[in-house]
């Protein structure tokens, strides 16, 4: 039972985290794209001793923006590139390894205080700031399976776009996973007023009636 109550969670969680890597991909490739750069120019492939390698030049990156952090610690930006950083040198490191999990939680705390600085300001251009830095902070969570962090982070999401039907799916999607049936309840049955004629609406009415629970009547005198 359990398992088929979280099947339609799963699949939004399989293409998030495929679209997560692609971004860590692509943060990779770029990488390897300035070592290129830097070789053509005179110095030597990796390997060599004049030529750093990737690790060490993505440590000294966030090295440098740590200092930048550590300067500007209310600049939201800073940490956002923070952040960034954080996820393209986890990507450097065995998969699943201490030494990953321990730069994408960095990166979930860094976008976490990005967060907080920016919802301290106004304005239309502020709100979608945030809403890049919350689905980064999403991406990361969710590669890290903090199914919890991630159902709270849209739970912001949410609060920021009352209208998007989409992101009330994600964060039932993703309740469901973090075994908060509640949520996932009110946020699918928000996403069925908002988008009631959805492809997904059968799917969701059904697992609404599976998973609400039956109010038993009081016994008569």
């Amino acid at each position: 039972k359990i398992r088929a109550q979280r099947q339609m969670g799963a699949v939004l969680l399989d293409r998030r985290k495929v679209k997560f890597w692609q971004k860590i991909v692509f943060s990779f490739m770029a990488v390897l794209m300035v070592v290129f750069i830097m070789g053509y120019a005179g110095f030597s492939w990796l390997g060599c001793d004049e030529q750093q390698s990737a690790t060490e030049q993505i440590d000294q990156e966030v090295v440098a923006q740590e200092a930048a952090v550590a300067a500007a610690p209310e600049d939201a930006q800073e940490w956002v590139a923070l952040g960034q950083l954080y996820v393209e040198r986890g990507n450097l490191h065995p998969p699943e390894s201490d030494a990953q999990r321990s730069d994408l939680n960095k990166a979930a705390a860094a976008y976490t205080r990005a967060d907080d600085l920016l919802k301290k300001e106004e304005g239309q251009e502020v709100k979608q700031e945030r809403l890049d830095v919350l689905k980064n902070l999403v991406d990361v969570q969710l590669f890290l399976q903090d199914y919890a962090g991630a159902t709270s982070t849209y739970g912001i999401i949410t609060g920021l776009t009352p209208e998007d039907s989409q992101a009330y799916f994600e964060m039932a999607s993703v309740a469901i996973n973090a075994g908060d049936t509640s949520t996932a309840l009110l946020a699918f049955n928000r996403f069925l007023e908002l988008d009631p004629d959805s492809p997904d609406a059968p799917a969701v009415e059904e697992w609404i009636e599976q998973n609400t629970p039956s109010t038993s009547s009081s016994p008569s005198d």
